[in-house]
Order: structure tokens, then C-alpha cells, then sequence
């Protein structure tokens, strides 16, 4: 299992590294983000606290840990098409980053990202999530 420390610094990181994450939260579960982004207007990096399971044989297992990303930022419903297309674009290009980030530490050696396999990084489109935010969804097993 990953420290919770270790993990909320990476994501620490990724805000001081991509210019247009205004900040990140870390968060166990949906109602906790609802809760921590009241408010927000800018781009958020919501970062879901690893799970962990057990995996390999019990003379030689390790842990799995599965992880969600979400760069989100607050959806106006009167928005027009043109706008929520913008939205998308300006979060697209930000989670992109963040895979981008995240394979480079990899590739570096991060103590807990060394078993990543990029195959497991999934990417989705999210819309009106955590009481009304939109952007897009990574979720990836180190």
C-alpha cells in the first residue's frame, strides 16, 4: 500500500508542474469531493486516495494499487455547446498532462509508480460529477 503522504506529494507536484491546475484535493470517495469543491471555479485536479490489493503468489506478492485522477472544473448548465466543447478542450489537454506527468515518473523510477503499466490508464469524459463539475476521468493500477 502506498503512503498517503507519498501520493498526495505527487499530487502536490503535479499542480506546481502543470501551469493550469490551480490546486488538488485528495479525497476517499465521492461525497468527500462534493464536499471539498464547493466553490471551486478553476481547473482541480481531484486525486482519489489509492486502494490496494494483494496480488502474486504468498511467498512473493505485492500490492496493486488502483487510483482515480479527475481534472475537473465547475459546469454552468446555461452554458452554450461552443462553451462546454471549450471546457472539455482546456481539461483534455490537462489530464493529458497528467498521464504525461505520471509516465515520466515511471520512467524515472518512482519508488511506488515502478510497476505501473501504462496499458492499465484509462481515460474518460465526465460530466455534471461532484455536484455539478465536468472534465475528464483517469484511472490507472501501479
Amino acid at each position: 500500500m502506498i503512503p498517503v503522504r507519498d501520493f498526495n506529494n505527487l499530487c502536490t507536484d503535479l499542480v506546481t508542474t502543470i501551469t493550469d491546475l490551480k490546486e488538488h484535493i485528495l479525497v476517499a470517495e465521492d461525497n468527500h469531493a462534493v464536499n471539498r469543491l464547493t466553490g471551486k471555479k478553476d481547473i482541480i485536479l481531484v486525486a482519489v486516495i489509492p486502494s490496494s490489493d494483494r496480488a502474486g503468489r504468498p511467498s512473493s506478492s505485492v500490492d496493486e494499487n488502483t487510483t482515480f485522477f479527475f481534472v475537473v472544473k465547475k459546469f454552468t448548465p446555461s452554458k452554450n455547446e461552443a462553451q462546454e466543447l471549450d471546457q472539455y478542450e482546456a481539461t483534455q489537454i490537462v489530464i493529458e498532462q497528467v498521464k504525461d506527468y505520471i509516465l515520466g515518473k515511471m520512467e524515472d523510477g518512482c519508488h511506488f509508480l515502478h510497476r505501473l503499466e501504462p496499458s492499465s490508464i484509462h481515460i474518460d469524459p465526465a460530466y455534471n460529477i461532484f455536484g455539478g463539475f465536468s472534465g475528464w476521468s483517469m484511472s490507472l493500477t501501479f
